[in-house]
This record gives structure tokens, C-alpha cells and sequence, in this order.
């Protein structure tokens, strides 16, 4: 029996000091485990807010064309009906005179207000766009904390 036990005695150290490298190998393959989880986590986050970004940014087009449609109809509709006032009152809005100024007037506040609407449109968009690019960043720094931590975990674990 004391053969055994000296057998034995070699293949016992072996595995005492091998447990740490065993733990610390277990210890790195779940800090990748958790870096892998995060990215995916991160990239899903990302497509939905892209997506989430296509789908407002045709919802915005669909509504600016509606607009602009209506724009379009209210502005005939206006000049139709000022056209119809100053034939009532004897005025011609053939000539260049103050009726052509009137009509230039309206047609110019309609372009001004379909203007500004593009501007705020232009803005809302960029500020979503920014607003994607944000999310990006910090989703980005949050995989490097993570994976900071992780380190720093893995680091702690191997003089413990």
C-alpha cells in the first residue's frame, strides 16, 4: 500500500496545482461568454434602432407629402378665392398692378411655410440620426466596462 501512496502522491500535486489554471481558464471562458452576450445584446439594440429610424424616416416622408399635397390644394384654393374677390370688386389680375402683389403674397407665405416645415424636418432627422449615433457610442463604451471588468475580474482571480 505504501507503493500506491507514493504512485499516487505525484498525480495529487499535479492536480492541486493545475485547480488554478483550471479556475482561471473557467473564469476567462465566462468573461467571453458574457463579452459575446453583451455585443449581441448591443448589436440587436443597434438594429432596432435603425430600423426603428427607417420606419420614422418614412412616416416623415409620407406626412411631408401630405402636407405638401395639402399645401398645394389650399394655396389654388386661396388664389382661386382671391381671384373670385377682386373679379367681384372689377379688379383684373391680368395686369402687374396690386392684384399680381396680392397673389405674389400668397404664393410667397405658402413657399415661406413649406420652407420652415423642411428646416424642422432637416433638424428632426439630423437630431435622430444623432440620437442613433449616441446609442451606438454608449453601447459601445458599455462593452469596453465590461470588458474592463472582466479583466480586472481575471486579474484579481489570478493573484487570489
Amino acid at each position: 500500500m505504501g507503493g500506491f501512496t507514493s504512485a499516487i502522491a505525484p498525480v495529487l500535486q499535479f492536480g492541486k496545482s493545475i485547480a488554478p489554471v483550471v479556475s482561471l481558464a473557467t473564469q476567462v471562458a465566462r468573461v467571453g461568454q458574457r463579452d459575446s452576450a453583451a455585443s449581441k445584446i448591443n448589436r440587436l439594440d443597434e438594429t432596432i434602432a435603425q430600423q426603428r429610424l427607417q420606419s420614422q424616416r418614412g412616416i416623415d416622408a409620407a406626412e411631408a407629402e401630405n402636407y405638401e399635397r395639402n399645401r398645394a390644394l389650399t394655396l389654388n384654393r386661396a388664389l382661386a378665392r382671391q381671384k373670385v374677390n377682386f373679379a367681384a370688386q372689377g379688379i383684373s389680375v391680368n395686369d402687374n398692378g396690386s392684384a399680381d402683389n396680392v397673389l405674389s403674397s400668397i404664393i410667397d407665405t405658402s413657399d415661406s411655410e413649406s420652407a420652415y416645415r423642411a428646416r424642422v424636418e432637416s433638424l428632426r432627422a439630423r437630431a435622430d440620426e444623432m440620437a442613433l449615433q449616441q446609442s451606438r457610442q454608449r453601447n459601445l463604451l458599455e462593452e469596453a466596462n465590461l470588458r474592463r471588468r472582466g479583466q480586472l475580474s481575471l486579474a484579481s482571480g489570478l493573484f487570489s
